[in-house]
């Protein structure tokens, strides 16, 4: 399964989406007016396949956009990520819906495991600590910049424990089944307390 923004995807992705947008968003405003339809979904932040949407007239059948922002470089590199974020506002801004298209991340994390494994060879992974600072960096630096309107990270505690399993241990808590040594092993990391302060402190999304 690819999606439409999967760089392997069919020349055509952008028509094929904006087609399957128009007619998704009529059935559900038929359905619940007040429903918010939230398009793209995108893997990473995907400007080539944004500007393809946004060229079709995709923004006329959403009431935003959601993108996916993950570093699988091996660590999180602050500049990168706000451009990426920032690039996509002032894409918006260029089909003039900066200020009724809201930007929401709805799925960003950093896992926590001893790297690099099979099915991510170039990524050593975070330890507790970076994960808690990428987290609070993340946050404080895509709110101070108004990178997006809304972030849900992906996860609130891990759900598997399995090495291989990356993309499941980005929890704020850990498994409650068991630890790589099948041993049980509950309770928070650090990205719990040190999101819980940021909260506190500047407020979160």
């Amino acid at each position: 399964h690819k999606g439409f923004n999967d760089k392997y995807a069919d020349p055509n992705r952008d028509l094929y989406y904006v087609n399957s947008l128009k007619a998704a968003y009529a059935e559900i405003k038929k359905a619940n007016p007040n429903a918010r339809v939230i398009a793209l979904g995108m893997k990473d932040v995907d400007l080539r396949f944004a500007e393809g949407v946004f060229r079709l007239g995709g923004l006329e059948y959403c009431d935003g956009i959601s993108c996916h922002p993950y570093d699988w470089a091996g660590g999180f590199d602050e500049n990168i990520a706000l451009k990426s974020m920032l690039d996509l506002k002032e894409l918006l801004k260029t089909y003039g819906h900066e200020n009724d298209r809201p930007v929401w991340v709805t799925e960003v994390g950093f896992s926590v495991f001893d790297g690099p494994v099979a099915s991510k060879p170039a990524y050593p992974g975070y330890t507790q600590r970076s994960q808690a600072n990428a987290n609070v960096l993340m946050n404080t630096l895509f709110k101070a910049y108004n990178a997006c309107d809304r972030m849900i990270e992906y996860c609130f505690y891990d759900v598997l424990s399995e090495k291989e399993e990356v993309e499941r241990r980005g929890g704020f808590l850990h498994s409650w089944i068991t630890d790589d040594d099948g041993a049980p092993r509950n309770g928070t990391k650090e990205s719990y307390l040190a999101i819980a302060a940021m909260n506190k402190f500047v407020g979160g999304y």
